[in-house]
Formats: C-alpha cells, sequence, structure tokens
C-alpha cells in the first residue's frame, strides 16, 4: 500500500461564482436557494430563538411514543437511551421532554452531565441546580418568593466555583450541560444530607402549580473510561432511594450501550428501579432523506425559488454508509466537504455535488489531518492495521498485527478513537470488545471509488 507520507490529492474545482450576501460577505449556500447550512449538528431546541425548532425532528415515533408512556404511566420513572456515538439520542430525549411539556411536564432543554471522578455529592447538587432551573423557567420571579427555591438556589451556589459553571438565576434553555466545569468545594456529605429534601420541596411546589411532574436528562455517560463508569455505578447507587425514587421525578439517562449497561445495569439494585435501556438503532437512509428535506424546507431563502439540494442523494447515501449510521459524523462530512467545494459551479447556478467530488477534497483533507495529527511511528501502525483489509478487530488481534503489549495496544487503540480514526463497535455480550475504522479512515483510503450502497449497520 502506497505511504500516506506528503501524499496530496489533486483538488477538484468549478467555474468560480461566488454569490454574494447583501452586505458584501459570501453566502455560499444561497446558490442553493438556502439561508446557511442544512448540515448542522446542533441539538434542536424549543425555548430558545438561536435554537432549531424540535419540528424538524424527524423519525423515531415510536420511540418518541415508548418514553412519554413510560413517563406518563408511572409516579416516577427511571429509563435510558443507548446507542452508537452520533445515533441521534440526544436528539431524540430532547423530542421527548418538548412533548413531555405540552402534556403537562416541567423540563427545559438542559441536560445533566455525569463526570469522571464525580463523588455522590457533585451529582446530586448538579440535579438540584437542575431542578431549580427547571422550576425556574416554569415559574420565573415568582421561586424567589419561595423559601424552597431561595434555599435550592443557595445551596446549588455553595458547591460552585465561577469555572465557567451557570449563573443561577435564569433559564437554562438551549444549552448542552456536558461542556462546563464544576468544582465541589463544601463538605462531603453535604449534598446528599440537603439535596434530596430540597428536591422534594421543589417537585411539590410543581405539583401544587399543576405540573404532572418533573423530566430531568442525564447526559455524558459515554464519556466515563471503564473505571469511571464502575464509579459512577456506585455513585449513583448511592442515589437510588434518595433522590431517583422520588415521586413525580421522572429521569432519562442518555449515552453509549457500553456505557449506559456499565452505569445503570450493573448492579441488582440498579436494575431493579430502572428500565431495560432502549438501544436506539441508526436512521434508515429514507429518514436521512426526510431529515435533510425538511431542513431545506425550514431554511429556504427565496420562497418563490425551489431548494437544490446541495448533495446528491446517492452521495448522502455512500457517505452515511460509510459512517456506519453515525449521523453527527455523516453531517459533519457533508458540511466539509461543502464547505470546500459550494460556490464552484456554472454562472447563475449549481447542481449538486457528487460524491466524487465530495471523497476528493474530503480525503485531501482528511488525509492531511492524519498526517499531522498522528507521528511517524502510530501513523505507520495504523497504516498496517488498514493494510489487513479487516472490517473490525479485537484487542488481541490489533497486538499480533501491531506487535505491541496489551497495555500499549490499548493505549494506541484509545488514541486512535480519541482523534476519530478507529470507532468502538457496540460490545455484544460474551465477546471481547472491537474496533472498526471510522468514516473518516474509510474516506482517506477508499479515496474517490463508489462503494456499493448498502446499509449493513
Amino acid at each position: 500500500m502506497t505511504t500516506l507520507m506528503g501524499i496530496m490529492l489533486p483538488m477538484i474545482s468549478r467555474a468560480h461564482t461566488h454569490q454574494l450576501a447583501s452586505d458584501g460577505i459570501p453566502n455560499i449556500w444561497k446558490l442553493f436557494n438556502l439561508r446557511e447550512s442544512p448540515h448542522f449538528q446542533d441539538p434542536l431546541g424549543r425555548a430558545d430563538p438561536f435554537c432549531y425548532p424540535t419540528e424538524l425532528f424527524v423519525g423515531r415515533e415510536a420511540e418518541v411514543r415508548a418514553l412519554l408512556t413510560g413517563i406518563a404511566s408511572a409516579a416516577s420513572s427511571r429509563q435510558a437511551v443507548a446507542g452508537s456515538a452520533g445515533v441521534g439520542k440526544t436528539t431524540l430525549v430532547q423530542q421527548v421532554k418538548a412533548e413531555a411539556l405540552r402534556a403537562g411536564y416541567w423540563s427545559t432543554d438542559a441536560l445533566v452531565p455525569i463526570y469522571p471522578g464525580d463523588t455522590t455529592d457533585a451529582p446530586i447538587v448538579r440535579i438540584l441546580g437542575a431542578m431549580y432551573e427547571t422550576v425556574l423557567a416554569m415559574l420565573g420571579p415568582r421561586l424567589e418568593y419561595e423559601e424552597a427555591g431561595r434555599e435550592a438556589k443557595q445551596l446549588v451556589r455553595t458547591f460552585r466555583v465561577a469555572s465557567g459553571g451557570l449563573t443561577l438565576g435564569h433559564p437554562v434553555v438551549g444549552t448542552v450541560g456536558g461542556t462546563r466545569g464544576e468544582q465541589v468545594v463544601t463538605p462531603p456529605g453535604v449534598g446528599l444530607l440537603e439535596g434530596p429534601r430540597l428536591i422534594r420541596r421543589l417537585l411539590t411546589l410543581a405539583e401544587i402549580e399543576g405540573a404532572r411532574g418533573v423530566l430531568l436528562h442525564l447526559d455524558n455517560l459515554e464519556h466515563l473510561t471503564d473505571a469511571d463508569e464502575r464509579a459512577a455505578a456506585q455513585t449513583l447507587r448511592g442515589l437510588r432511594d434518595p433522590l431517583f425514587l422520588q415521586s413525580g421525578l421522572h429521569t432519562i439517562a442518555v449515552g453509549t450501550t457500553d456505557a449506559v449497561h456499565g452505569v445503570l445495569m450493573s448492579t441488582p439494585q440498579m436494575r431493579s428501579v430502572w428500565a431495560t435501556p432502549m438501544i436506539l438503532a441508526p436512521l434508515t437512509a429514507a429518514q436521512l432523506d426526510a431529515l435533510l428535506a425538511a431542513r431545506y424546507h425550514y431554511l429556504v431563502h427565496d420562497e418563490s425559488r425551489p431548494v437544490v439540494p446541495p448533495i446528491a442523494p446517492d452521495a448522502v447515501a455512500i457517505l452515511y454508509t460509510l459512517y456506519q449510521g453515525d449521523l453527527r459524523g455523516t453531517l459533519r462530512a457533508l458540511d466539509e466537504g461543502a464547505q470546500l467545494l459550494l460556490g464552484y459551479g456554472a454562472a447563475g447556478g449549481t447542481a449538486p455535488l457528487t460524491y466524487p467530488e465530495l471523497a476528493s477534497v474530503l480525503g485531501q483533507r482528511y488525509r492531511t489531518e492524519l498526517t499531522t495529527s498522528l507521528d511517524e511511528r502510530r501513523l505507520g501502525k495504523f497504516e498496517a492495521l488498514t493494510a489487513t483489509g479487516g472490517k473490525a478487530w479485537t484487542q488481541a488481534e490489533l497486538g499480533g498485527i501491531w506487535q505491541l503489549s496489551q497495555s500499549r495496544v490499548s493505549r494506541l487503540a484509545r488514541d486512535l478513537v480519541a482523534r476519530g480514526y478507529l470507532v468502538v463497535l457496540p460490545r455484544v455480550t460474551g465477546e471481547p470488545g472491537r474496533y472498526a475504522l471510522s468514516g473518516t479512515s474509510r474516506i482517506i483510503f477508499q479515496g474517490a471509488d463508489r462503494p456499493r450502497v448498502q446499509q449493513a449497520f
């Protein structure tokens, strides 16, 4: 196989016809009668005017109905959504929260993250903060006149240090909570002692105000290592009775299949109160087409003219197959390829971009990123892996290919996963974990060849 070092593919070009916005700033999407990129990856949100609306949610009707049924059928519920990274888990739960809000439950767009190294106090105060923000979003300034609201606000403030954390006093809507740092600074045990009591008082207040319950969203489970999963399982087990079983509280947790099972299903105590996780399958190719069609309709620039799809449908299908149902990765590749190529078309219009065009420019970009992000030793190991023609490898098989010890194989594999060149496949019970090439790696090594499109994931 030809080495990757120093290879550059030629950039495909078309006749250059940049279209300018009214203020002189290029807006390449107007070539296709769109206001902006339809390949965004932002979670849908219902309350923030800068978020894309939940009305753009496509597919998953059965899954939404099942989760809502679990909420409405119990005074307190604990459900989980599991699946591969990028499959759309968070978007699904955001839609469930929007539907639950319309049905009389209280919820916001905010997520409650679980971080590596969390002690029992940290997540319970984080959950209390989310509860406070939810009630505040519904009651507004009136909450300041309630003793429970003032106490909750004070306890959460006591636990937080100004390091990018939330600023209490304003509803948290349209944000992702898993990206902000927090630090516990009060004596251990205070959160576990006071948190459940204040959560109970806020739940009671919500019920008095007419809420059918409060729905919270636990996230970030997929960012925990095996050791973190074991610690998080013990931490959340300690919150089972004082927190998760409280009447009126409904919880949905989200993470990869391995993480959800490792954190929520690893002890009899947790399995007895958490519903069997919903394993989310990737969208079908037809559902992906419908998702993009909904976005084209929402983002149309001039209602008197039709939208031209920026990417040819067969090119979308090929990329989606390469990314094995990873919606986030597919949208990223579509957007990056389009950004590199859009604006190069015949005067007065353009045609949808084809797969060979996308694959050529994406292959060049991703190949350059690969050769500059990996040193020569790691790059050689990765090339040796791709030369085998295998579809998936266990750690033992990687050790044989790389001629490395198990500990060094584990470190190198984790590094390649973190950089986006390998993915961890869902674990099959009783079998060792496996690694596979990511969609990005497949684009690098496959080039502009058109693979046979089949949804094999």
